[in-house]
C-alpha cells in the first residue's frame, strides 16, 4: 500500500506511550490546552485496554477525552506501525529505551514519510539512526527530531537563541557557549531508571565493532556532529568556579554529554562558526561546601555506574530500590517543580546572556508538554527541514514562541558587559 501526503492523511499528530508516567503529562497537556481547536489527534500503544483506561483517568481531573481515537501499535509488529504512521502528518513516542522500542518506528516513519519526534537521551542510539536515515530523511523532506525533552532542548535552544543574538546585533560568529544549569526542581520516575538499565543491558551485549563505536559516542563530544574533530567531555567532570556563575562551584551535570552532543549537531546544520564549541556544568554552590558538594556528586555518579556495571547488581539489587515503569513523582511534585537554565554564549568581541526559565518538574511534566507541543510544531508547520535532526534546526523560534504562549517558558537575552 503506497503512503497518502501528509497533507491528505486523517490525523496531525498521534501520540505514542500515552499510558507511560511521561506519556499521560503529554496527554493532559493537549486535553488541557488544545481539546477544542480543530486538532486531529490520536493516542497508540499495544493495549487497547490500557488506552482506554487512560483516557478515562483523564475525566478524575476534569478534562473530556470524548473523540480520542485508539489505535494499535507495537513496537515490534512493523506492520501496525506503518498503518499507524500512514495515518498521521506526525507521530511522537515517549517509549523508551529507544534503541529497543523506537528502531523499527523510526524505519517505519521514514518509509511512510511520516514526521518524527521522540524523548530520548540515548545519543549513541541518535548516532545510529543518523547514519542510517538522515540522507534519506533530507531527500525526501522528512523531519526525525530526537531529543526533545528535558534532555537535550533546553540546551540546544538557548544556544541557538544566543548565537542568532550574536549574528543579528553584532554580526558575529559564536566561538563558544557555556551552559549552566543554574537550579531546578524534580524528581525521576520508574520508567527513566529502567531505561538506564535496559540501555546498559543491550550496550553490553553488543558484538565488539559496535560497542566500540558506542563508546567512540559516549567519549566524543562531536560524535553525532559532521564536523571531523573530536573533544572529550573529561574535563566537564572537574570542579571549578566561574564568573558567569556568580563564582559559585559547578558540578557535572549527568545530562551535559548528551546535551553537549545534540548542541555541536546544531551547530553542524547550521552553522553556528567554524570554531563553535559547548561545554556546560551545573551550579552547586560558594566557597568549600560548594567544592564539596560537587566532588561528592560526581563521586556519587560514578559509584552508581560502577555499580550498574555489574549484572547482578543492576539485575537483582537496583529493582528493590527503584519505582516500578510508568510510577513517577507525585503530581504535586511535577506541579511545583521548575528549572532555570543559563548560558554564556560569547563571540569574539561580544557575549551575550541567554536564560530560559520553565515551570513544571522538567523531566516528566515539562518533558510531556514539549515533545507534544514538538509535534504540533511539525504537524502545522509551512514547511520541513528534512534530516535527523535537532530541535534548534527543526523548530528554531517557532517553539519557543510556542512554549511561551502557553506559558510554560520564560526566554530572555541580554547583552553582557
Amino acid at each position: 500500500m503506497e503512503s497518502s501526503t501528509p497533507q491528505t492523511r486523517r490525523f496531525d499528530l498521534v501520540l505514542f506511550g500515552a499510558t507511560g508516567y511521561t506519556g499521560r503529562w503529554a496527554l493532559e497537556h493537549y486535553l488541557k490546552t488544545y481539546q477544542n481547536q480543530s486538532i486531529n489527534f490520536a493516542i497508540a500503544g499495544r493495549n487497547e485496554k490500557k488506552l482506554k483506561k487512560v483516557l478515562e483517568d483523564m475525566k478524575e481531573l476534569g478534562l473530556d477525552p470524548s473523540g480520542i481515537p485508539c489505535l494499535y501499535a507495537d513496537s515490534f509488529d512493523q506492520n501496525s506501525l506503518e498503518e499507524v504512521c500512514r495515518q498521521t502528518k506526525v507521530i511522537v513516542t515517549t517509549v523508551g529505551p529507544y534503541e529497543k522500542y523506537g528502531s523499527l518506528l523510526v524505519d517505519c516513519c521514514v518509509k511512510e514519510k511520516t514526521h518524527y519526534c521522540d524523548i530520548t537521551g540515548e545519543t549513541h542510539w541518535v548516532k545510529q539512526i543518523i547514519d542510517k536515515h538522515h540522507e534519506t530523511c533530507k531527500k525526501n523532506n522528512i523531519s526525525i527530531v530526537p531529543c526533545c525533552g528535558f534532555d537535550c532542548m533546553p540546551a540546544d535552544l538557548i544556544t541557538y537563541t544566543g548565537v542568532q543574538k550574536l549574528k543579528k546585533d553584532f554580526q558575529e560568529e559564536c566561538v563558544h557557549s557555556y551552559g549552566v544549569v543554574w537550579k531546578f526542581k524534580g524528581s525521576f520516575s520508574g520508567g527513566t531508571a529502567h531505561t538506564a538499565v535496559g540501555m546498559l543491558d543491550m550496550s553490553l551485549s553488543y558484538p565488539f565493532n559496535k560497542l566500540f563505536g558506542t563508546l567512540k559516542c559516549l567519549i566524543d563530544g562531536y560524535a553525532l556532529s559532521a564536523k571531523n574533530t573530536f573533544s572529550s567531555d573529561f574535563w566537564l567532570m572537574c570542579p571549578r568556579t566561574h564568573a558567569f556563575a556568580h563564582n559559585s562551584w559547578l558540578g557535572f551535570f549527568p545530562l551535559s554529554t548528551g546535551n553537549r552532543r545534540i548542541v555541536l549537531r546544531s551547530d553542524s546544520l547550521l552553522d553556528y562558526g567554524p570554531n563553535f564549541n559547548y561545554t556546560e556544568q551545573v551550579r552547586v554552590g560558594r566557597g568549600i561546601g560548594g567544592f564539596f558538594s560537587a566532588l561528592i556528586s560526581l563521586l556519587g555518579f560514578l559509584v552508581v555506574i560502577f555499580c550498574m556495571l555489574l549484572r547482578p547488581i543492576r539485575w537483582y539489587v537496583l529493582p528493590y530500590f527503584l519505582p516500578k515503569q510508568g510510577q513517577g513523582p507525585s503530581r504535586k511534585t511535577c506541579e511545583n517543580g521548575y528549572c532555570v537554565f543559563k548560558a554564556k554564549v560569547d563571540g569574539p568581541k561580544n557575549s551575550v546572556k541567554v536564560t530560559w526559565s520553565s515551570n513544571l518538574d522538567p523531566g516528566y511534566a515539562g518533558t510531556g508538554l514539549q515533545i507534544l507541543e514538538c509535534g504540533l510544531c511539525l504537524a502545522f508547520a509551512e514547511k520541513h527541514v528534512g534530516g535527523v535532526i535537532t530541535p534548534a534546526a527543526a523548530f528554531a523560534d517557532d517553539i519557543i514562541k510556542r512554549l511561551e504562549k502557553i506559558k510554560y517558558l520564560n526566554l530572555e537575552v541580554e547583552k553582557l558587559e
